[in-house]
């Protein structure tokens, strides 16, 4: 198979400047750096529905089995399998930091992190919230979990294997919902009915959902071709989301307009902090491992 040409694909996740692709079709995981340009391929990954990584590892799961890799030796460091390690079939799977989880649709929620020894291993819990659907996470370190009564609750990393932690409720998505993301900005994002709606984050809640306009001609495919929206994901530092067209081919646009690390809005705080202080600034240059000292030379004026 080709280097540059996807099939079936069904899952995307941007870490830094580098989009991973659940090659399905092809029983891979493809990568594209949107710095550079570079691909590559990861001869991992077959039949892989979900996908999450790091930059150095990737998870991938399908119902019934999830697995950990290498990206650089190209080795499979943990496998794991249904009903051998884990109860239900998986629904999600995301990243906070170097930990990874995941869910099932028995209700258990797992995480998967390396142990004293080294080795992957699961921790799981099961919750006795409405079956779950949909994973995804934050930047922020928060797990959001979408259920099948068309809810969505926020976890901490300790709330989510915690048996008696429900999380908080934050919003009700549409029913169609087949994928959720949440921006730097904490909006939250559903794929459905082959749009993208966004719930803006306020100061009382979330609003209701607003339809993201993707007007653009992407595909040659015929003037009566509508094509399928698979999945999507967003940078947090740029304004740039990738869309994942009939598991196919991918798609860069700025119509989201999201809200990044670069352009998050201070109002007039710059304004207020610097209203009455000046502020200087110095650099000074050293040597590796150098100690730098200052001393206020008017304050010990006559010290001995």
């Amino acid at each position: 198979a080709s280097t540059t040409r996807l099939a079936g694909a069904t899952d995307l996740v941007l870490t830094d400047d580098t989009l991973f692709i659940a090659d399905k079709g092809n029983g891979r995981i493809s990568s594209y750096n949107g710095a550079n340009g570079e691909t590559a391929i990861y001869a991992n990954g077959a039949q892989a529905k979900w996908l999450a990584s790091d930059a150095k590892t990737a998870v991938y799961a399908n119902e019934t089995e999830i697995s950990i890799g290498d990206l650089q030796t190209q080795q499979i460091l943990k496998s794991f399998n249904n009903p051998t390690h884990f109860s239900g079939n998986v629904v999600g799977v995301t990243r906070v930091f170097e930990t990874y989880y995941f869910l099932t649709s028995a209700n258990y929620f797992y995480r998967l992190s390396q142990n004293e020894q080294g080795e992957y291993a699961l921790t799981g819990m099961q919750k006795t919230i409405s079956a779950p659907k949909l994973l995804t996470s934050d930047i922020h370190g928060n797990l959001y979990v979408a259920c099948q009564d068309n809810k969505i609750y926020r976890f901490t990393e300790t709330e989510f294997c915690d048996g008696g932690a429900h999380g908080t409720t934050i919003l009700t998505i549409l029913s169609a919902t087949e994928k959720i993301a949440v921006d730097y900005g904490g909006n939250v994002y559903a794929l459905a009915g082959n749009e993208v709606y966004r719930y803006e984050k306020q100061a009382s809640g979330y609003g209701q959902e607003q339809k993201i306009e993707l007007n653009e001609t992407y595909v040659y495919g015929g003037k009566n071709y509508t094509p399928k929206l698979t999945s999507f994901a967003f940078s947090f530092e740029n304004n740039v989301t990738y869309l994942l067209y009939d598991g196919n081919y991918l798609v860069q646009t700025d119509a989201f307009q999201l809200p990044t690390m670069r352009n998050i809005p201070v109002n007039d705080a710059d304004e207020r902090i610097f209203a009455n202080e000046s502020a200087v600034f110095e650099v000074v240059k050293t040597k590796p491992n150098a100690l730098l000292v200052a001393f206020d030379l008017q304050t010990l004026s006559g010290a001995t």
